[in-house]
């Protein structure tokens, strides 16, 4: 997915730089159509209720699409572009931590250019 490429690119970038290319590549990604689950039943690690209780306390929402893929690569650009927002807006942020974030945004979106490569 060319999105990924384009924000690994960003990933090197300053914290201004990042927010704005990563919001350009949003601005351009389409939004799937998607439907909020409302009996969460999957089999994972939360009970129905359990995973409302995470979407209330985290505010969002467990949703199906028929292009999931997409929803979570959107997913991943923005939070990289709320942080990278922030980061630019914070005169004192610790570079370290910055660097620590930036390298879990790299390890998320390689492996999800490697999923998605095998679902081609």
């Amino acid at each position: 997915m060319q999105a990924l490429g384009v924000f690994l690119e960003a990933l090197s970038l300053p914290a201004v730089s990042a927010a704005k290319k990563i919001t350009g590549v949003l601005e351009r990604l389409p939004v799937p159509e998607q439907d909020k689950l409302t009996d969460i039943h999957s089999g994972g690690a939360l009970a129905g209720s359990e995973a409302a209780d995470y979407d209330r306390f985290f505010g969002v929402e467990h949703v199906d699409a028929p292009t999931p893929a997409t929803i979570i690569v959107r997913s991943l650009l923005l939070s990289a572009a709320a942080f990278f927002d922030l980061a630019s807006r914070m005169d004192s942020f610790d570079t370290e931590q910055l660097s620590v974030q930036c390298e879990g945004f790299e390890a998320y979106a390689e492996l999800l250019v490697r999923t998605l490569k095998h679902q081609d």
